[in-house]
């Protein structure tokens, strides 16, 4: 009969068999899910890594930018307490002890790991303020502890046993006093912090924002 395809069953499956191995595999959505062995959740382990890397690329010009924060804000108080004593009234003083003292913190290691020295001068000066006599042991309002021991020398050269100072005592408390008003340090922790605070400003409009989806 015209029309009528005569071909047994499983012929005619071995022939459609046969046209899909020469189309190749199934380019069709359904088919790649399948094929990527979990379904829909193929890019979801790629999605996640990428928000991760996203994430972890903020951490370090947030870090720079805290830490130059804080930088900044210890450089300001510093130098607020080296600009106190400037308007304390003053005496003259004697200096009784003048000498370097080096010292090792264990808890301070080089690139070496190796243990660190640390030099700090020691300035003791008696000084008297209404009829009473006191003994300072500040030179300035910050620690002067340096691992370099010629910064040490210097302070204790301005300073010779036997000789005179002069001493700047808080009126409220004349216990209270130092050698040298200001405090020079505090530029250093301002600069420095100012660095640090503007690398991590320009990093963070160079990073991509999370895409919403």
């Amino acid at each position: 009969m015209a029309g009528f395809d005569a071909a047994h069953p499983v012929e005619r499956s071995a022939q459609a068999l046969q046209r899909r191995r020469l189309r190749g595999p199934d380019r069709s959505p359904l088919g790649n899910a399948a094929a990527s062995g979990d379904g829909g959740n193929g890019m979801s382990g790629h999605g996640s890594k990428t928000v991760g890397q996203r994430i972890l690329s903020w951490v370090a010009p947030l870090v720079f930018l805290a830490v130059g924060c804080c930088s900044v804000y210890g450089g300001v108080s510093l130098k607020d307490a080296g600009r106190e004593p400037e308007s304390w009234p003053t005496t003259q003083g004697t200096i009784l002890v003048s000498h370097v003292y080096s010292y090792i913190d264990d808890n301070v290691t080089d690139e070496y790991d190796l243990e660190t020295t640390f030099y700090r001068p020691v300035v003791h000066y008696e000084y008297e303020v209404a009829g009473a006599r006191l003994v300072g042991k500040a030179v300035n309002v910050y620690s002067t502890a340096s691992t370099y021991p010629s910064v040490a020398d210097e302070v204790v050269a301005r300073y010779p046993l036997g000789t005179t100072a002069t001493v700047y005592y808080q009126p409220d408390d004349p216990s209270r006093s130092v050698l040298e008003p200001g405090a020079p340090g505090g530029w250093l922790l301002i600069l420095f912090g100012a660095v640090f605070a503007a690398f991590g400003l320009l990093a963070l409009p160079a990073l991509p924002l999370p895409s919403r989806r």
